[in-house]
């Protein structure tokens, strides 16, 4: 899923973008030469946008779980591409796209992602059962609380529940003994027994660096 969506969306910036430089140019793409560096344009602002989308999580499902937080990052993101942008062209000064298409291709890459990626947050479940991909579902956490989408309400393989599902005097007990636990390990010098796993983009860059 997470390769379907960058391959696909890496696809759909680079058409934008190139889309909206050939649009704009005043100059006949005669020869292969001008279409190659024209794509090349195109190319380097893709390249900086699915590195951006990849370092703000947009890939990852699994910590981006809603539209209006997808919608959030995005924004973050074109901030960072922006800024990898600007470095680029700082060393590769021939390859700068100029203003004009480089924000039409902009404003292309929200109108086809925004509507993409709202149909893939709002209804990936209830499709997924739908085709049988998953036999059922048990949820207590839903993606724009209190609201249910109503797919997962007509459907006779779906248990809901309200947002409670750890709330019990035994397993909060145990919640909390767990991590005392780790707490006193970690200050002790010892290996946490459940360490949080690394995974966000920007947690594992920081790690690696």
């Amino acid at each position: 899923m997470i390769l379907k969506f960058a391959v696909l969306e890496g696809f759909a910036v680079l058409a934008a973008v190139y889309g909206a430089g050939l649009a704009s140019t005043t100059v006949v793409l005669n020869q292969w030469s001008d279409v190659a560096f024209l794509l090349t344009q195109a190319l380097a602002v893709t390249l900086c946008c699915v590195v951006s989308f990849y370092y703000n999580d947009l890939y990852n499902f699994r910590i981006v779980r809603t539209f209006g937080e997808f919608a959030v990052r995005l924004i973050q993101a074109f901030g960072v591409a922006l800024i990898l942008l600007a470095a680029l062209y700082a060393v590769f000064t021939p390859i700068r796209m100029s203003t004009e298409p480089f924000l039409t291709g902009l404003i292309v890459i929200l109108a086809v992602l925004l509507p993409y990626r709202g149909q893939g947050h709002g209804a990936a479940l209830v499709r997924a059962l739908e085709a049988g991909h998953l036999a059922g579902a048990g949820l207590d956490v839903f993606e724009s609380e209190p609201a249910v989408h109503p797919g997962l309400l007509a459907s006779d393989r779906v248990v809901l529940m309200p947002h409670a599902g750890s709330a019990t005097q035994e397993t909060r007990r145990e919640m909390a003994r767990m991590v005392v636990e780790d707490v006193r390990r970690v200050l002790s010098g010892e290996k946490p027994v459940r360490p949080v796993p690394l995974e966000s983009g920007r947690e594992r860059l920081r790690v690696e660096i």
